[in-house]
C-alpha cells in the first residue's frame, strides 16, 4: 500500500508541473500579443505626387452685374377688377332639430276594449317612464302611430321612428 501511495503522489507531482509548464507557456504567448499588439509600427506613407512644372493660374473674377431695381416695382399680387366682387352667400339652412331622447322600452296591448297599443317610453330629461297611445304628446313631440314593434313620433315637419330590436334574443333562459 505503501508503494502505491508513493506513486501516486510523484503522478501529481508530474502533473502539477506539467500544469505549471503549461500557465507559464500561456502567460509568454499572452505577452508577446500584448506588446506585439501595443507597439508602434511605421505605417507606411503614400509617395509625394511629383510637383508639376505647370504655374498656377490664379481663378479668374466673376463678373457681377448691377442689380436690376425694376424687378421690385411690380406688385407681387395683383387680382383682376373682376374677381374683387364679393360673392354673396346663400343663407345658412335653419338648424337641425334637437336629437331625440325618448328611448322605447316596450310595446303592450291595449285593454280588453280598446284594440290599440300602449308604448312604453323613458324620457331621460325628466328621468320618467311614461306610457302612450296614438295621439298623445310626450314633451315637443306626438306619438302618430304605434305598432306592435313601433311608435311614429312627430315633432314639426321631423318624423322619428322607434323600433323594438329583434336582432338579439330574449334574455333570460328555460328554467
Amino acid at each position: 500500500m505503501q508503494g502505491r501511495t508513493v506513486n501516486t503522489q510523484g503522478a501529481l507531482k508530474r502533473a502539477h508541473a506539467a500544469t505549471r509548464r503549461l500557465r507559464a507557456a500561456c502567460m509568454c504567448a499572452l505577452a508577446a500579443g500584448a506588446a506585439w499588439a501595443v507597439w508602434p509600427l511605421d505605417a507606411p506613407r503614400p509617395p509625394r505626387p511629383a510637383e508639376s512644372e505647370a504655374p498656377v493660374l490664379a481663378a479668374p473674377e466673376p463678373a457681377v452685374s448691377r442689380l436690376d431695381l425694376v424687378a421690385f416695382e411690380a406688385p407681387v399680387f395683383m387680382l383682376p377688377a373682376d374677381d374683387l366682387r364679393v360673392a354673396s352667400a346663400p343663407p345658412a339652412p335653419p338648424p337641425p332639430p334637437p336629437p331625440l331622447k325618448l328611448q322605447l322600452l316596450g310595446i303592450a296591448r291595449g285593454s280588453t276594449d280598446d284594440s290599440g297599443f300602449v308604448a312604453t317610453l323613458y324620457d331621460p330629461d325628466s328621468d320618467r317612464v311614461r306610457r302612450a297611445v296614438a295621439g298623445e304628446t310626450l314633451g315637443a313631440w306626438r306619438v302618430e302611430v304605434v305598432t306592435a314593434d313601433s311608435v311614429s313620433l312627430r315633432q314639426g315637419n321631423s318624423n322619428h321612428q322607434l323600433a323594438i330590436r329583434t336582432d338579439r334574443p330574449a334574455r333570460g333562459g328555460a328554467p
